[in-house]
C-alpha cells in the first residue's frame, strides 16, 4: 500500500485527486492504524490499550471521501484532532514517541524509530501548514 497525504481545502477537491492523485503528496503511514498509534503515545496511551483502541471508532476516522469502485484507490480524510495534535506537538515530544512508534504491532521490525522520525519531520510541516491555512489533510491510497 502506499499513502499519500495532502492538503486540500474541502473534502470535495481532495475527492478530485482519486484519479491522478496529488503533485505534492507527501508519503506516510496508513492513516487509520498506524498514524493513530502515533496519536496514543502523543495522548500519553499505551497504543495498544482499549483506551487507544477507542481512537479508531471516533466519528470520521478513517472516513472514506471517493473509492475507485475496487478499492484499489481511496480518498480518506484525516481527522483535525489528529493533524492538530501531531502538529502542536513539542519537538522533544514527538522525538520521545518515536522509538516506542516504531515499536507498535503495526510497526515492529519493519521500521526504525529514525526512519519513522525522517517521516514524521516532513508530515509535521504538512500538518502544520494544514492548520495555518484552513484546510484539511487527506490521504490518498492506492495498491
Amino acid at each position: 500500500m502506499k499513502y499519500e497525504y495532502f492538503l486540500a481545502e474541502t473534502d470535495e477537491s481532495a475527492a478530485q485527486m482519486l484519479e491522478t492523485g496529488p503533485t505534492d503528496g507527501v508519503l506516510g503511514p496508513d492513516p487509520v492504524t498506524e498514524l493513530v498509534s502515533l496519536e496514543a503515545i502523543l495522548k500519553g496511551l499505551d497504543p495498544s490499550s482499549d483506551e487507544a483502541m477507542l481512537l479508531m471508532s471516533r466519528p470520521g476516522h478513517g472516513r472514506t471521501l471517493a473509492n475507485d469502485g475496487t478499492d484499489s484507490v481511496m480518498i480518506l480524510g484525516v481527522l483535525d484532532e489528529a493533524v492538530s495534535l501531531i502538529a502542536t506537538a513539542e519537538p522533544d515530544r514527538i522525538t520521545s514517541a518515536m522509538q516506542p512508534w516504531a515499536e507498535t504491532e503495526e510497526l515492529a521490525g519493519r521500521v526504525t524509530a529514525a526512519e519513522l522520525a525522517e517521516v514524521t519531520e516532513i508530515l509535521r510541516a504538512l500538518f502544520e501548514r494544514a492548520l495555518v491555512a484552513n484546510g484539511g489533510v487527506y490521504v490518498r491510497l492506492s495498491l
